[in-house]
């Protein structure tokens, strides 16, 4: 059964546009056909995508784990766990901002500009993480560890949407025409 969207891109798209097609005959419109070559620059994109976000999750997980440790060699050498938690947390951000600028994302332009976008970002993140301790430990008295777990699951998303479309939007990664190099 054909939909009124796709009786209607037909008029909209005709066979010309044959790049919009997908192998299953679906016309995918004016999204994939955005940059010349439609649907392979489409496909290409989501590629650049993936690959930003599984490098940006690997920098994630190898600042936090050096991270972790760092901090508990910093208080098993004596530092008072608030001024530990505060240094890591700033080498963090420093080596983590390193790190997915150039290799998660690519990106070759100011650091001025990206950097102070960068902790805007992490302040709201972190904003959001004690709103959401407050709401659901402190308010519903429900247990830390899980409340925790889903928030970081649900801010890292977030951080890589923000990353991705603000702090680095210039990246060279956004224009199809540049994925070969």
């Amino acid at each position: 059964m054909v939909d009124s969207w796709h009786q209607a891109s037909r008029h909209a798209y005709p066979a010309s546009n044959a790049d919009s097609l997908t192998t299953s005959g679906r016309v995918l419109g004016p999204v994939a056909s955005h940059w010349p070559g439609g649907h392979r620059n489409s496909q290409m994109l989501d590629a650049v995508a993936r690959r930003q976000f599984i490098r940006y999750g690997l920098v994630g997980l190898s600042v936090n784990v050096i991270g972790y440790f760092a901090f508990l060699g910093m208080v098993y050498a004596g530092l008072h766990h608030q001024l530990a938690a505060t240094l890591m947390f700033a080498i963090a951000v420093l080596a983590s901002y390193t790190a997915n600028r150039n290799w998660s994302f690519g990106h070759r332009g100011g650091v001025g500009r990206t950097f102070l976008s960068y902790l805007v970002l992490y302040s709201v993140a972190w904003i959001l993480d004690v709103l959401i301790l407050f709401v659901f430990v402190d308010s519903l008295g429900l247990h830390h560890a899980p409340v925790q777990a889903f928030a970081i699951l649900g801010i890292a998303g977030l951080l890589f949407i923000g990353q991705r479309y603000w702090v680095f939007r210039s990246s060279r990664t956004d224009n199809p025409s540049d994925l070969t190099t």
